[in-house]
């Protein structure tokens, strides 16, 4: 509470591009584990922010995480987009690749 409130506007901003983010990632193929990840992290911070609220479906968020664990675990299988692109080159970095 003395965090975010004072701070509403930047949390807020952030919040917008993080999930623009995650939705450009995830729809191209690019960096599939990572967007992945990224999206765990921002269903589970959500999920419990809004937790306790009334009339809430908590169960939404856990099934969001649930989901971006799946993508992480699956890693788009690699067959279309951009991380099957990337992953064809013989000079990607192993950080990179593990990410794709």
């Amino acid at each position: 509470m003395t965090i975010v409130s004072p701070n509403l506007a930047l949390f807020g901003y952030a919040t917008l591009i993080v999930e623009f983010l995650l939705a450009v990632l995830l729809l191209s193929g690019t960096l599939t584990r990572g967007a992945a990840l990224l999206g765990l992290g921002q269903s589970i911070a959500i999920g419990l922010s809004v937790a306790n609220a009334d009339g809430e479906w908590y169960w939404s968020y856990l099934l969001r995480a649930a989901l971006h664990v799946a993508i992480f675990a699956m890693a788009a299988r690699r067959f279309y987009g951009v991380d099957a692109l990337l992953r064809q080159r013989p000079d990607l970095p192993k950080r990179l690749a593990a990410l794709t």
